[in-house]
């Protein structure tokens, strides 16, 4: 899917859009462990299918989930092994990043992010060549067109966005989301599969809950 919720979701007043185009990975846009009363204002999936259809809500499987077992599920280890890796990168983005964050993603691949994720001017971070993992330990408030390739994993219910950022890959969250703002997630393949050739961070597994 191009955005997982473990728990509920709401998007607020603003344009939160939802994209999965290719038939090739199901075209599923929206996964939940619980019931979504309202969805996104924008949601694209592919030729032919209803939007409504592209969603798939109140999963017991992925509701059953504690957190660890959602980030193991994905991850193949649990939180600390993951952050122990020699290439994973760890920074403090309690306040705005832009600059050091941009900087440590042309080098680092795999970043956790203490504090949350937070960017105040339209960074672009990753490419479809290069993506990159962002693990956000905390909200997420975006005030400027970022434009951000690969995979982010959130463990905060908090979402905000004053600028319309753009994600091309995918998003996974543990809890439940509050989301406000236009930010348009896009499931890229390519770019998810790029990243786990190049980091072998996560596997795809055959008939698993999720869909890479």
């Amino acid at each position: 899917a191009a955005l997982t919720v473990r728990g509920s979701a709401s998007f607020g007043t603003g344009a939160f859009g939802v994209h999965h185009t290719d038939p090739a990975s199901g075209g599923l846009t929206l996964h939940s462990g619980a019931d979504l009363p309202s969805l996104p204002l924008q949601l694209t999936s592919t030729p032919g299918t209803p939007a409504s259809a592209s969603v798939l809500a109140s999963d017991p499987a992925l509701a059953a989930l504690a957190p660890q077992g959602l980030f193991a599920s994905l991850f193949r280890m649990d939180k600390a092994s993951w952050r122990a890796q020699p290439m994973v990168h760890e920074l403090d983005c309690s306040n705005a990043c832009d600059t050091t964050l941009a900087e440590a993603t042309t080098r680092h691949q795999l970043v956790w992010l203490r504090g949350g994720l937070r960017l105040d001017t339209p960074v672009n971070l990753g490419t479809p060549q290069w993506p990159v993992l962002l693990v956000v330990d905390g909200p997420v408030a975006l005030q400027a067109g970022v434009v951000i390739h690969g995979l982010i994993y959130g463990t905060h219910t908090s979402w905000l966005d004053t600028a319309g950022a753009s994600i091309r890959g995918a998003v996974v969250l543990e809890d439940t989301l509050q989301a406000s703002g236009g930010t348009q997630i896009h499931h890229h393949l390519d770019v998810l599969q790029a990243l786990h050739q190049h980091t072998g961070s996560y596997a795809r597994v055959s008939g698993s809950w999720r869909d890479f």
